[in-house]
């Protein structure tokens, strides 16, 4: 026999002590009692931040970024003036290389910007009909699931079923069993009074 062999011996559909509120009350009382000395297991523990070693290259962006957030500063705002097409002014309007840099900056606004009218164009021209299949690859997924959990409804209402119909067969059975206990023990104790007595009625004929 395995060692892993469960024997469930709770057939609910027909044990019928439990609605008993003594029963209850006891069955309440025994499980406060075990929890007041159940001492939860730790499930995280080996979850937590402090277990893991997060080594990041010195300088990294990403070894920065986990030591602001241990810190608790705040993010800085996004800078959005590398977004902007300005002309070097006050001193820089006489550098050279300001002008360069502003003009690079300036060639690289303008493809941004034809980027983002390529998008808008194709958006406009297969948008809506990749938005349509997207929607009805959600409805695809929306029926498989809603079939899904039908069927495993159906599974469980079934198996639950066929235990109710088992445990009520059984029922029947363990009732019949049960009397005919009681009613064997009862035998038993008859004749044991019975014995009892031709004892005691042996014992005096003997002494007479």
């Amino acid at each position: 026999m395995a060692s892993d062999t469960v024997f469930v011996d709770a057939l609910p559909y027909i044990d019928k002590e439990y609605d008993d509120p003594r029963t209850q009350e006891v069955v309440h009382g025994l499980i406060e009692e075990e929890m007041a000395r159940f001492r939860p297991k730790e499930y995280l523990r080996d979850r937590a931040i402090g277990h893991y070693n997060l080594a990041f290259k010195k300088g990294s962006i990403l070894a920065a970024e986990l030591a602001r957030v241990s810190k608790g500063v705040p993010m800085a705002a996004l800078d959005q003036t590398r977004y902007e097409v300005r002309a070097p002014d006050g001193a820089k309007a006489e550098d050279l290389g300001a002008w360069r840099d502003a003009v690079r900056n300036a060639k690289a606004q303008l493809g941004h910007q034809y980027n983002r009218q390529l998008n808008l164009e194709l958006l406009g021209n297969y948008g809506a009909n990749a938005w349509l299949h997207h929607n009805k690859a959600l409805a695809g997924m929306e029926s498989n699931m809603v079939a899904t959990g039908k069927r495993l409804r159906d599974e469980a209402d079934n198996i639950n079923a066929q235990r109710q119909e088992a445990q009520t067969g059984l029922g029947q059975k363990l009732w019949h069993l049960d009397r005919q206990r009681v009613e064997t023990a009862d035998k038993n104790l008859q004749i044991a009074l019975a014995n009892a007595a031709l004892q005691q009625q042996l014992k005096k004929y003997k002494e007479t």
